[in-house]
């Protein structure tokens, strides 16, 4: 299946450094019960206490700090991520993705990574996370956006709390006027359909992600400025709503809303959302017991529960394990897997510049782990000829190619290629696109003779659809001449 919005929706603001995993939302600003200890040592003298409101500060001024449970955070460490624990501190330059409703905590600013949890956010998000960046002066907590949610709560005692985001090579600073001055900010980046790779661009001239963003005020007054733009926003009803497209520049445009919009603040009652958030509190619990995330992708993956095989590939490329997705995809034999790595790769090559020529080098040097558990059948190194393809597959198709006979006739010819990967990926493309083919049982895994029988079908089908392009007339011989 097509996940709901992640088809449709290929524009974000900006693509930038890291992924992050499902999180839960606030629900309409009230926090979860219980109390927090008075205090809890951390790493490099970071000290976390807790008020009355069971809300938690830092004692050290400009540190960013784990605020929330071990198993909620993982963090990027000399290129791995890693599970931290609560009061754990994060340095400039590491980046953080979370399984669940992380909070971070950075000199008065209160940072919440989140994801959707009913699936009624305007934009796919399916995971989200942040590049801890070394503060500016005058500005309490810097930092690279990935897409996805943050919610931006100043907990300060008394004055603003300042924020300088960083994203597609634009800062936007924000500041949170007063104490309990709350905002949401949401992105997404794609690679735009029937966009083509060139293993040889360079950086500066390599495909690079389109977005889509948006900044929602739900409490108090936020100031926003970048490089030409200030505004005041304030709490609905008023101006409090901003969206950016990277698509007609990024100049930002405000808009009037009566209310705070219903996914802003969901409801963690509503079926949907509490099952969501169950799922979340399970990963927290296998992250924190195991410490290992690739263990808790391999056993969700395996799994007979369909959230679960779906929140191992998300997991995996929240933590841009690569390896991980295809190894899931190859073991499982439920769609829904393949389903949701497509759509997972998709959101991780969107996510930051350069994405498809670091995916293009995987695929050129292969996965050890998965050659080995398969006898050699799958994971190989692939040729560049099948990396640009595999990649192109991965961006997409345009409105417009989907309905040209030149694309069926491209993806029929790739059921036969050489790499299990590609015939996946196509098979998907080609069942989506004329669902009744899935009846043929086309396995890209299957024995050469199998799948050529499923060829034919699908070669006889696309052709009664006149979906194959239509071969011209062969020319008629000449007339022999007449004799005089």
């Amino acid at each position: 299946m097509f996940r709901k919005k992640a088809w449709p929706l290929m524009l974000t603001v900006g693509a930038c450094v890291t992924l992050a995993g499902c999180g839960q939302r606030k629900v309409a600003d009230a926090k979860g019960k219980g109390t927090p200890p008075a205090s809890t040592p951390g790493p490099g003298g970071v000290v976390i206490t807790s008020d009355r409101s069971g809300s938690v500060k830092l004692s050290n001024n400009g540190a960013v700090a784990v605020a929330s449970a071990k198993g909620t955070v993982l963090v990027q460490d000399a290129g791995k991520f890693n599970v931290a624990d609560k009061g754990a501190q994060i340095a400039p330059g590491q980046s953080v993705v979370s399984a669940g409703g992380a909070v971070l905590m950075a000199n008065g600013v209160e940072v919440e990574l989140l994801a959707d949890l009913t699936g009624n956010d305007p934009m796919p998000v399916v995971t989200s996370g942040l590049t801890v960046l070394k503060p500016s002066e005058g500005i309490d907590f810097e930092f690279q956006l990935a897409p996805g949610r943050i919610d931006l709560e100043n907990k300060k005692s008394s004055g603003p709390a300042k924020v300088r985001i960083h994203a597609a090579g634009h800062k936007h600073d924000l500041e949170l006027v007063s104490p309990g001055a709350r905002c949401a900010i949401e992105t997404y980046g794609r690679l735009m359909p029937g966009t083509q790779f060139d293993p040889e661009a360079s950086p500066e001239n390599a495909i690079k992600p389109v977005g889509r963003g948006l900044l929602v005020v739900i409490k108090g007054e936020v100031a926003y400025s970048d490089h030409d733009t200030f505004m005041k926003m304030t709490e609905p009803p008023g101006r409090s709503l901003l969206n950016f497209d990277s698509k007609d520049g990024h100049e930002p445009v405000p808009s009037h809303l009566d209310k705070v919009p219903a996914w802003v603040l969901s409801d963690a009652k509503e079926p949907s959302a509490a099952k969501h958030l169950a799922m979340v509190k399970e990963i927290e619990s296998k992250l924190a017991e195991k410490g290992d995330i690739a263990a808790v992708i391999d056993e969700y993956g395996s799994s007979g529960d369909p959230a679960k095989r779906i929140a191992a590939v998300h997991l995996a490329a929240a933590v841009g394990d690569l390896p991980r997705i295809f190894m899931t995809v190859n073991r499982s034999p439920h769609p829904d897997v393949v389903d949701e790595a497509i759509v997972a790769i998709r959101h991780w090559l969107g996510s930051g510049p350069n994405r498809a020529k670091a995916m293009y080098d995987f695929l050129l040097k292969g996965i050890p782990e998965l050659v080995e558990k398969t006898g050699g059948k799958h994971g190989g190194p692939a040729t560049p000829a099948q990396a640009v393809i595999l990649i192109d597959l991965f961006i997409g198709f345009t409105e417009e190619q989907k309905i040209q006979p030149s694309t069926y006739k491209y993806l029929l010819k790739l059921l036969s290629n050489e790499r299990s990967a590609i015939r996946g990926v196509a098979s998907w493309y080609l069942n989506h696109m004329v669902p009744d083919g899935v009846r043929f049982g086309f396995n890209p895994n299957d024995p050469e003779e199998a799948r050529a029988k499923s060829v034919k079908q699908w070669e006889t089908r696309l052709t009664e659809l006149k979906l194959l392009p239509v071969a011209a007339p062969a020319p008629k011989a000449p007339a022999a001449p007449k004799k005089p």
